[in-house]
């Protein structure tokens, strides 16, 4: 009994002399230790691998041998453009130790990971691109709209000059807002910051992609507006303006805006006849993918087409480069052609010349007058028509609407240019079905008051309709991301090509099934293709706006919604 009782302490005692071995031994060398602080591998015990992280990413601090799935807080995932500096730098450092660690040994590792996760660093410097514009700008003269928008209320409210006055409201992101240095507009063109030689100060650019002007702003002590004299731009020309700091070296900017100067007129519009119709163009930009190669070079990958408007008298300014020796990401010419950098004397890539018409914004009657209570010249004239020659007094016609859509991408190649392309009509209901219609000479002839009037200003019309493409994955910053593109589509274009699908099946789209069915349709057309088998086209769906995949800037031109999803009525091709 009493050696069984030393054998049992012997035994405990052993037991308890292994346990607290092991913890001592978890206190010296716990290889999990890294995984609960959010990394996954440490080369530094996983038999001196020197390859990277595989498909992880590098933390990119000392010890550098950390992996981890997602970066922590206080650090990114590296942009291109950072992944790109670094790796040259590491490049240009040859065995150089970055803190304990060679440059080319570091390159190896770097080379070998997904990506990096670097330090998110604070700089007392002036934010780029971060001063975003209104869409209620506008430019006055004598009380009067100085450019094609709807002005007129705005600058009757506007001190009197017979100077052309930009009015801008801008808003500013986070990174100016909550910086106590800078807060705002008029403090990111004027307050020195460490990182300033010398004072700051801001200049207005405008570009119609030949020449450039510089045009000093005016601004207020705490103000995000500022306004500016625009005499040096030429009318009738688009401009794409942007306000830029200059003096201290930043070369910050804000985003860009067009703006198209216009000549006064003083004709009511009532004898003016027909109204104007200006041919759309379309093209296309390729948007592209990028990488960053061993060497820190930027190369793309794959791309997508994405589909851009502009009226045919209004050439958008050209895509300029990144700088340096990186390729641009997106391209809207012919590289073949003309290999380098874009031109105002290039044709737009894949250009159809009139693929749609509006009715013209430049046309004197498409303008908001302020004693038409803001509304536009068209509508009044057709009030007073229906007044005056039908005795029907108290009209309200609100039948024309401005049409903004991009037409061109802006330079970082990213985001879209919205510009107001022209004006649509509301599209019309029948009460007995409750399917919407365009007006054409058959209505203009009939007994309805209204479309007598109608008949007088525009000729035949048909529907203008919104369609999406399917998403593509490009692949930014070694991340694949979904790209959608939009495209303006006649209705004569959905009855010649469109389809919709049923039980399996493709069946073409008529007027009924185009109130009843999803419509799609391949892109490009073709008159010798079978419009029901795909091939190399892309497939487009036509949507409302509401139901649109991707993001847009695009807002309808209208609120109102039919049942086929047309946007609107537009002069018949």
């Amino acid at each position: 009994m009493l050696n069984r009782n030393i054998y049992l302490k012997k035994y405990f005692a052993s037991t308890i002399i292994i346990f607290l071995v092991s913890l001592l031994a978890s206190c010296v060398g716990d290889t999990s230790l890294a995984k609960r602080k959010g990394f996954v591998k440490d080369f530094s015990i996983d038999n001196g691998n020197q390859d990277g992280c595989g498909s992880d990413l590098l933390v990119y601090s000392a010890p550098y041998d950390n992996c981890t799935k997602s970066c922590l807080s206080g650090t990114h995932i590296a942009e291109i453009e950072e992944l790109s500096k670094i790796k040259k730098d590491l490049i240009a450092g040859g065995t150089t130790l970055v803190e304990t660690v060679p440059s080319d040994v570091l390159l190896s590792r770097v080379n070998g990971s997904a990506n990096i996760c670097v330090s998110d660093v604070i700089l007392d410097t002036r934010p780029n691109n971060a001063i975003f514009i209104k869409n209620d700008f506008c430019s006055c003269i004598n009380g009067k709209a100085d450019i094609l928008s709807d002005c007129d209320v705005t600058c009757a409210n506007k001190p009197v000059s017979d100077q052309p006055i930009l009015y801008v409201n801008t808003t500013v992101g986070p990174e100016i807002a909550l910086n106590t240095k800078i807060g705002n507009l008029f403090n990111w063109c004027t307050v020195q910051l460490s990182s300033d030689p010398e004072t700051p100060q801001c200049i207005v650019t405008a570009t119609d992609g030949n020449t450039t002007e510089t045009l000093p702003p005016n601004l207020s002590p705490g103000s995000n507006s500022f306004t500016v004299n625009v005499n040096k731009l030429a009318k009738n020309k688009t401009w794409i303006l942007k306000i830029n700091e200059f003096k201290s070296g930043s070369n910050a900017q804000s985003k860009e805006f067009q703006i198209r100067r216009k000549d006064q007129t003083t004709d009511s519009g009532s004898n003016l006849g027909a109204l104007k119709v200006t041919p759309l163009n379309q093209y296309t930009c390729m948007t592209y993918g990028g990488m960053v190669d061993a060497t820190g070079n930027i190369i793309r990958t794959n791309y997508t087409r994405l589909l851009y408007y502009f009226a045919a008298n209004e050439m958008p300014a050209p895509i300029l480069p990144p700088g340096g020796n990186t390729q641009s990401p997106t391209v809207c010419h012919d590289e073949q052609l003309h290999p380098g950098k874009d031109s105002v004397e290039y044709e737009r890539l894949e250009l159809i010349p009139g693929a749609l018409a509006l009715w013209d914004k430049a046309d004197s009657r498409f303008t908001a007058k302020a004693e038409n209570g803001g509304r536009l010249t068209i509508n009044k004239v057709i009030e007073e028509k229906l007044a005056n020659e039908y005795q029907l007094p108290g009209s309200t016609m609100n039948l024309f609407f401005p049409l903004n859509f991009p037409n061109r991408p802006t330079s970082d190649g990213v985001t879209a240019q919205n510009a107001l392309l022209g004006y649509v009509m509301i599209p019309f209901t029948y009460a007995e079905s409750g399917k919407s219609y365009c007006p054409n000479s058959t209505h203009f002839n009939g007994n309805q008051p209204l479309f007598n009037v109608l008949g007088e200003f525009i000729g035949d019309s048909e529907g203008l309709y919104i369609a999406e493409k399917e998403g593509e994955m490009i692949l930014k910053n070694n991340v694949y991301v979904p790209v959608y593109g939009l495209m303006l589509v006649r209705e004569s274009t959905l009855l010649n090509y469109g389809f919709y699908i049923q039980n399996a099946l493709k069946i073409r789209a008529d007027e009924s099934s185009m109130n009843t069915k999803t419509i799609y349709y391949y892109w490009p057309t073709s008159t010798t293709a079978d419009a029901l088998t795909q091939g190399n086209r892309k497939l487009f769906t036509v949507r409302s706006f509401d139901s649109l995949e991707g993001k847009t800037q695009t807002t309808p031109p209208t609120s109102d919604r039919t049942s086929d999803k047309r946007l609107g009525c537009i002069p018949k091709g």
